[in-house]
Order: C-alpha cells, then structure tokens, then sequence
C-alpha cells in the first residue's frame, strides 16, 4: 500500500518532467549551439546574431504553441494528434516520390 502512494503523489510528476526536460532534444540543441554557431556561420553566410535569432524564434514559438498542443492531446488523444501532425512531413515527400519515377 506505501509504494502505491508514494505513486500517487504529484511530486513525481514534477519529477518525470524535469528528468524529461532534462534529457530533451531542446536542452540538448541549446546547449550545443554556441560549438555549432561558428561552422554554421561559415557554411551559411549567416551572422550569430541571425542564427541567435532565429533559434529564439522558435524557443518563443514553442513557448507559445505547447499549452494549446496540450489541450489538444488532452481533448483528443496522443495518438490522433501524433497522426494528424505527422501528416504534413510524410505527405510532403509523396511528389518527391512521384517525380522519382520510382512509383507509377
């Protein structure tokens, strides 16, 4: 009965996200992204400060975005919303595909 408990308690949540946070690919590119800026920046043409930029864009817009994703899982389950958003990148390579002339 303790260990069901001990389950139960919100902390471990708390305590999953963290770990999760932790392991995450968005730790993960942020912090490797200053050793990567430079060879970018050559390869590229870009400044740190458009690549600075562009990498915060898209922190702010997940920011923005992942409350209303989760409602969305939420409301509709992990697996629909999964599907429907991979969707977009599996049926963008279907022309690909077809130019190919690999498919008829």
């Amino acid at each position: 009965m303790a260990i069901a408990r001990i389950t139960r308690s919100p902390w471990w949540v708390g305590g999953g996200s963290m770990l999760a946070l932790t392991v995450a690919v968005g730790p993960l590119i942020m912090t490797t992204m200053g050793f990567f800026m430079g060879p970018i920046s050559k390869d590229f043409g870009w400044t740190r400060g458009q690549i600075s930029a562009a990498l915060t864009t898209c922190s702010i817009a997940a920011a923005i975005t992942s409350p209303f994703l989760g409602r969305f899982i939420d409301r509709i389950g992990l697996r629909k919303v999964v599907t429907r958003l991979s969707d977009g990148p599996v049926g963008s390579l279907k022309p690909q595909d077809s130019i190919s002339g690999r498919r008829k």
